[in-house]
């Protein structure tokens, strides 16, 4: 059929042909003994989808075209007093066809129920009377780019997600007819736009965009045309030959330049068993060579809380798989870093010892020698409970994470010091509002806040290292 090729609508009695009005009308349908306009039938007041979407003409039953076209022959359209008017006014009833709806400043919505309006029952919001007060001026169409030479509503288009410009209406319906599905605003790039400008008269099609469907759109990206980069080619056949034992080698890195591997190797021929060669363009090692000069910043180490209870050095940690911690049961239990003398004393048996460092060891300088008093129970291992009183290691909190970390010690039935817990906080929990030694030492604890185990003893390793000389 060719696209001058025109033809006669049973529904509104007007003549098209199949080049530019498809915009307007939409394409043609055609049955036996009927040929209809497809926004005809969308928007045609009178005539109801009755069936599905492959009965009919898409869902519109044939029974039922036939009886509109039998009713509008004897409609009179209210703007050119012509019979076949099909759209009937939402607010006011009145009559008229589609060609002369868009003439006369109508409003057909491409959604929801298809509801038509005449020019004096368009809906209007505060945007539109201020555009019809106050047409601009020397506007340009943002998808032709030329002028908008008469500036009304019912001939120009614009986004009413962002209103940031105007278009011509005949140009975003060729738009919004290539794009289907991936329609978009062309100033915010807003998917809802897509629903929006159907109601300024503009039908969106349900279905993929026009260069999706063409066949091989896409061939070129799946080729790579690459020729021999090298300053000096050896190959008989020109840069571009890439072929037989004359292979052209893409960059390792950017792969968009390459070299046939014989150049690269400074040779014609090569052995059977040849090394693989690596080719990397010029580009590839100057950006390398660039960064190895730039220097590496040094890492920033973690923020140690001030009121850490003990040294954080101890054994990698692990994994610990006792299932609730042991800590002492008296809040007076302390621990220093800077201890030259230990006293364990049990809770039950209570006995003595004095731990001295080994020879050799110097002694904390500037401060006498002090005694720190551990309280290690003698009992089963109990739950976390502020009433036992926590043995404090560490707290501290990490950087860009809403939680506050507190590490305390555990002990086995014996007194014997298991590991290290760390329990997690978050920062609004009302429990940690104060984090004075004395009151995470009270601290109330739940299952729930134990974060991980693991086997670091701290400076009660060194207890047992004392002990076992």
């Amino acid at each position: 059929m060719s696209k001058k090729e025109v033809k006669t609508c049973d529904l509104c009695g007007r003549t098209s042909n199949c080049g530019e009005d498809t915009l307007v009308f939409g394409e043609w349908m055609m049955r036996p003994n009927i040929t209809v306009h497809y926004f005809c039938l969308l928007l045609s007041s009178n005539l109801q989808q009755n069936g599905g979407d492959s009965s009919g003409i898409l869902g519109f039953l044939l029974r039922d075209i036939r009886r509109e076209i039998a009713e509008a022959s004897r409609r009179k359209c209210t703007y050119c007093r012509e019979m076949g008017a099909s759209l009937v006014c939402q607010k006011c009833g009145v009559i008229f066809h589609l060609s002369c709806g868009l003439v006369n400043a109508c409003v057909m919505e491409f959604c929801h129920q298809f509801h038509s309006y005449c020019d004096g029952c368009a809906p209007m919001d505060d945007y539109k009377r201020q555009l019809l007060a106050n047409p601009p001026k020397h506007k340009i169409c943002d998808i032709c780019l030329k002028d908008i030479a008469f500036f009304k509503l019912n001939n120009v288009a614009y986004g009413d997600c962002c209103r940031q410009g105007f278009v011509h209406k005949q140009c975003m319906r060729q738009y919004a007819l290539n794009s289907g599905y991936y329609l978009r605003c062309i100033w915010c790039r807003e998917k809802s736009f897509r629903d929006l400008i159907r109601l300024q008269s503009i039908y969106v099609p349900d279905r993929e965009a026009t260069w999706e469907k063409q066949q091989n759109a896409y061939q070129d990206l799946h080729q790579r045309n690459i020729r021999c980069e090298e300053s000096e080619c050896l190959c008989p056949n020109g840069r571009n030959f890439n072929g037989n034992t004359w292979l052209i080698l893409p960059c390792k890195l950017c792969a968009s330049m390459g070299a046939h591997a014989k150049c690269v190797a400074g040779i014609t021929r090569t052995k059977k068993k040849a090394e693989t060669l690596i080719f990397k363009c010029s580009v590839c090692l100057e950006v390398e060579q660039k960064l190895s000069q730039v220097a590496r910043p040094e890492p920033i180490p973690d923020p140690v809380n001030p009121c850490s209870m003990a040294p954080s050095n101890g054994p990698t940690h692990t994994p610990y798989p006792f299932e609730g911690p042991v800590f002492s049961d008296e809040d007076e239990a302390t621990s220093s870093e800077h201890s030259s003398v230990i006293t364990v004393i049990p809770s039950q048996h209570r006995y003595s010892t004095s731990i001295s460092p080994p020879s050799g060891q110097p002694s904390s300088r500037g401060s006498p020698t002090e005694e720190s008093v551990v309280e290690i129970t003698d009992s089963q291992p109990l739950p976390l409970d502020a009433s036992q009183g926590l043995v404090l290691r560490q707290s501290f909190s990490c950087p860009d994470e809403p939680f506050f970390y507190l590490v305390v010690y555990e002990f086995d039935d014996r007194g014997q010091c298991l590991g290290s817990c760390t329990l997690r906080f978050a920062e609004d929990d009302p429990r940690i509002e104060d984090r004075s030694a004395g009151a995470l030492e009270r601290l109330e604890t739940r299952p729930e806040d134990v974060w991980y185990r693991d086997k670091d003893c701290g400076v009660y390793a060194k207890i047992d290292l004392y002990q076992a000389r």
